[in-house]
This record gives C-alpha cells, structure tokens and sequence, in this order.
C-alpha cells in the first residue's frame, strides 16, 4: 500500500510537469525575460551600464549608494582573479620616507600651500586678483608621436602646420605619455593621476572609491563652463560617463553632427573626420558667453587611419607605415583649419591653447622603449606664454597644474604632477601594462614592483641598455627603483585611505 501511494505521487508530480503551460504563461515568460535583460542592462541602448556608471559626478559617496553590493562584489572578486590589477599594492606597506617627505617631491612649499592631512591637496599662494580669466583649450592628439614631429628634430614629419606653431610658443621637448592607451592619458590629463598597476580613473577598481579634484571640477568651480568634444559615438570608451565623473558635463560627440556624406569615416562608420570636429568646436566656442574649458580630442589618426579622400595621401607606399603618417599630417592639417578659423574670433586672443597627444602610434615606436612614450606638447597663449623650449622632463599629469600656474589660479587641486615652472628635481612614472617606466634625471628604468628589469641613459642613447654588471649601474637601479617604489606605496596610501581630498563638507568655499 505504500508503495503503491509513493508511485501515485511521483504519478502525479509528472503530470504536473508534463503538462503543457497555458499559452499566456508562455508569452508572461517571455516577456519576464525580455524586461529581465533590458533592466540588467540598463536600457536598450548599444552599450550597458557598467560600475563607472554610478560614479557620474564629484560625489563619490553618491556612487557608492547606486551599487548592487552582491554584482560589485562578485565582478571585483572576478577581475581580481583574472588580472591582479591593484590586489598586490595591499601588500607593499608603506614608504621608507614620511608623507610629509614624500608630499615635498611634489608640492613646492614655496609657491603652494597644502593641507597636512591631505598632503597633495593644494593651492597656489597667488592673490586672486593675480588670476588671468583665459580660456582653456587642450587639443588631444590621437597616437600623435614625436619621432615624426618636426619641430622636436624628425627625419620624416607628418606635422608642417603644428612645427610652424611650434615657433610661436613653448614647446616641451622632453615630453612623455603617462601610458599606452587613451584611458591612461585621459586619468593622467584629467585626473592628474599616474596610471601604476594598471589602474587608471574611469576603470573599476580602488579609484572609484575616492574623492578627486579633477581638471573639470577645478574650472566649474571657477565659473567656466566645461565640455569635452570627441567625433565618436558616445558609448565609445565610455566617454559619456568617463567625462561626466571627469567633471564636463557637456559633452559634444558625433550625436551632434548630421551624420552622413563627406564628415563621417568611411571604415569605422561612428565618427567624426578631425577638420570637421575642430570647426564644430569653434563654432562652439564662438557662442560662449562665459570662460570655458575644453578639451577637444581628435579621431582620425587612429587605427585603421582612414582619410578624407586621397587628397590627402602625401607618404608614399615604399614609406615605412604611410598609412598613419597620413592620417596624422591629415590631424595636422586640420588643427591648422582650426587655427585659421579661430584668428578672426574674439575669444583667440584670451584662450591659453595646450596641445599634446593621448600616447604615441604603438607599431612605429615600438622597438625603443623611450619613442613609445615621447609624445609632442606645446603651450600656447601669445601674449601669455613666452615662446621657447622647455627641455626638462615633463609628462601629463603635470599639464593641469602647469595651466593654473600659467594663470595664477588659486583653487584647490589634488595633483601628482607639478608645474613645469617649479624648482627641484622632477620625475616621471609611466605606465606600460604590468610594469612602469620611472624616469628621473638622464636616467629611464624599467621595472615591476618586484625589482627593476632594465636601464637607460635615454640623453644619450635611448636604445642602448645599461651594463647592470657595472657596480655604479647596479647602485644606481637600486636607488631609482627605492624611489619609485616609495612612489608607488605612497600614492596607494592616499588612495587606500582617502586622503586624497577631503569630503565636500570640509573644503572651504569656493568662487560660484
């Protein structure tokens, strides 16, 4: 009898399963699973939402309240496991030297002043009524490299128009890019953040924990408007929430353009040729009412280095990588465009012009390790700026706190970088995958964050190694790399315990 009652059941549950679902349950499924999706994702849009998502503004506090605890959780867990990026700075500890030490390679303490508990929070000692109200306009030259710009001594130079300005302002000849992709550039330019271990503003990781003054913070702050203008669909890199939590709010992207015809790229298809993107912005700033800062980031010289018409096809084919000296001296062609247009404005002559590349073109420099990071610089501001050549080491997360020491600008600022124009030793990590680049003095070495690898003398000849048998060359790596490993620890402390600015509630007012 029991077993017969055991076998009705398991009878009866089969049916239950067997039995074919209502066609309304059918359809409700479905479109549980649709809704399901586009939830998760955020929306039908190309491109779903990501963590950097809800880290859009200055208020990080804010980020963290829009998380789901469990996916981050899980992601983090995921990313730690599949790169290590960030997990082993847990364990460097400390740095030999105090922060106050540390904060002193950095901060002048006779120009600016910093507060104690936030020791790269800080401010330059000019008076207010010193301050200079000029435009601020970056060009961002995509994978431009200096090893083909002519006024920096290249054999072959895609660049007529940038050498013939390069004459008019102060060009930085010993400049280098904080990494080799465009998020690393834009986290040094705009954050003034050195990538190190891979991580870098815009990417998950310990850095969406903490609070930044970035570039276009500082400028809103100061009264200005902020935009940030790029010939690509928004979605690309990000750009629409990577420039939101950069501070530029306003953003001006191939959404703005009338899409079709002779301005669209013909390959990748989402965007923007640079002559017609420069001219847009232009246009733009001809219409501003209030100072404004902009950073303009060019397209065309990127990969696949697709041109306009053949026109503009100067290199032959028996040149080596033809392909994007055209496309570059087509950038070039187009940022003289610009300049043409801009001299008839009245906002040209109160706008202080800063352009420079993202990072250099990978398969041209790739065989010196110091070509791959050279990127060209040049201050511009007639009147402003006096022109001539700065021939000590810079790199771009010292472009933000060189502009407001051009202008005498009094805000606060959280910098890595330090002006061009102040004394003392200078520096310089780079990022290069898992490993950096730490430059000082003559001197370019390559390391982990186990030992250094390699070094060089890249004055003299940067593709030649260093005997690291020499006594003198082995003290001299032991040094650099104590250096850049305090560095390194020092700047992960000020993350890991968010001291790199203070929360909103403690900064002091600002100018509306």
């Amino acid at each position: 009898k029991a077993a017969f009652s055991v076998a009705r059941r398991f009878r009866e549950a089969y049916d239950v399963v067997a039995a074919k679902p209502p066609l309304g349950d059918i359809a409700g499924f479905a479109a549980m699973a649709v809704l399901t999706v586009v939830f998760i994702r955020g929306g039908v849009q190309n491109y779903p939402l990501t963590v950097r998502n809800a880290f859009v503004n200055q208020r990080v506090e804010i980020g963290m309240l829009s998380l789901n605890g469990v996916y981050t959780t899980v992601r983090y867990t995921y990313k730690r496991w599949k790169k290590n990026r960030g997990a082993f700075m847990t364990e460097l500890g400390p740095p030999s030297r105090s922060f106050e030490q540390m904060a002193r390679t950095i901060v002048d303490p006779e120009k600016e002043s910093a507060d104690p508990d936030y020791p790269l929070y800080r401010s330059y000692r000019y008076s207010p009524s010193e301050t200079k109200p000029y435009n601020v306009v970056i060009f961002l030259m995509e994978s431009w490299s200096s090893k083909y710009v002519g006024a920096l001594g290249a054999r072959i130079s895609a660049t007529p128009f940038f050498d013939k300005l390069a004459g008019e302002g102060l060009l930085l000849t010993g400049f280098m890019a904080s990494g080799q992709r465009s998020i690393e550039s834009l986290s040094a330019l705009l954050g003034s953040f050195p990538s190190f271990g891979g991580l870098a503003l815009g990417e998950q990781g310990y850095l969406y924990q903490t609070r930044f003054e970035t570039a276009g913070g500082i400028f809103q702050k100061q009264g200005y408007d902020t935009m940030f203008i790029h010939g690509t669909e928004p979605g690309i890199l990000d750009i629409d929430q990577l420039t939101k939590r950069m501070g530029f709010p306003w953003l001006i992207s191939r959404d703005s353009f009338l899409v079709g015809g002779k301005m669209n790229d013909r390959l990748w298809g989402i965007g923007i040729y640079d002559e017609y993107l420069f001219l847009k912005a232009h246009e733009q700033f001809e219409k501003q009412s209030r100072p404004f800062f902009a950073v303009v980031f060019s397209l065309t010289s990127h990969t696949p280095y697709i041109v306009p018409s053949v026109k503009f096809r100067h290199f032959s084919e028996s040149t080596p990588h033809h392909e994007f000296l055209d496309s570059m001296r087509y950038s070039d062609y187009a940022l003289g465009r610009y300049f043409e247009e801009a001299r008839k404005s009245n906002y040209f002559k109160n706008t202080l012009y800063v352009i420079m590349a993202d990072h250099t073109e990978g398969a041209s420099t790739s065989d010196n390790l110091y070509e791959n990071h050279w990127i060209p610089c040049l201050i511009y501001a007639p009147g402003l700026v006096k022109p001539g050549r700065y021939d000590r080491l810079a790199s771009q997360v010292d472009i933000v706190p060189t502009i407001m020491d051009i202008l005498k600008m009094t805000a606060k600022h959280n910098s890595w970088g330090m002006s061009i124009f102040n004394r003392g030793d200078r520096s310089a990590l780079l990022s290069r995958g898992d490993m950096s680049l730490y430059l000082k003095g003559q001197y370019m070495m390559l390391m982990d964050y186990q030992g250094a690898t390699s070094i060089y003398n890249y004055r003299k000849n940067p593709g030649v190694e260093l005997d690291s048998a020499d006594p003198k060359v082995k003290s001299l790596k032991e040094k650099l790399f104590g250096e850049a490993l305090d560095y390194v620890k020092f700047s992960f402390s000020l993350i890991a315990n968010n001291k790199v600015k203070p929360p909103m509630a403690a900064e002091p007012d600002r100018q509306p």
